[in-house]
């Protein structure tokens, strides 16, 4: 992604950010082959061809999976954050080469039902994960979400994706107006 850098007097000056956004399926006592599956990952983060700015990662449902994802790619992504939230956590975090100055987690109005217990959304908490920090001179706000599964898009009731969808926005425009942005 080349965004325009706006700290400069030259306008047509860009900077060029890698960033990565992985759903990693984390579910403990779940998802198959979770542990190989955070090896891989940090393998691929460690000693992969791409080398991100900035990863954003989805379903890590475990603290245990989140250190040890932030503690092994700690020399190429030295700044992380989890964002907790609900009965077992928002499931997202974010990895940094640049230092995070500030954080920020939106948990969505409406969100699942507790009775659905396989669906997770209600008990995980889930809404939007903004992050600011400031690469190559350039302020970011850097923001997550993970939303309803696709398979249960059609079974989530419409009032809820639309919600969700709308807090993500209105989360956006309140920050870049804090900011002047």
């Amino acid at each position: 992604m080349t965004v325009p850098e706006r700290a400069q007097k030259d306008s047509n000056m860009a900077v060029e950010v890698k960033v990565l956004t992985l759903n990693v399926w984390g579910i403990p006592g779940i998802s198959k082959d979770r542990e190989a599956r955070m090896e891989a990952i940090v393998q691929q983060l460690v000693t992969g061809n791409e080398e991100y700015d900035f990863v954003f990662l989805q379903e890590v449902w475990s603290k245990a999976d989140y250190t040890f994802i932030a503690s092994k790619v700690n020399k190429v992504l030295p700044y992380s954050h989890t964002f907790y939230s609900g009965c077992v956590g928002s499931g997202l975090c974010v990895l940094s080469r640049s230092p995070i100055t500030e954080v920020h987690y939106h948990r969505f109005a409406l969100n699942g039902y507790p009775h659905k217990l396989l669906h997770g959304d209600w008990w995980g908490g889930k809404g939007v994960a903004l992050c600011r920090t400031v690469r190559h001179g350039v302020p970011m706000l850097l923001a997550t979400t993970h939303q309803a599964p696709s398979l249960l898009q059609d079974k989530a009731p419409p009032t809820h994706t639309s919600s969700q969808k709308q807090h993500c926005g209105l989360q956006y425009i309140h920050s870049n107006s804090s900011t002047g942005n």
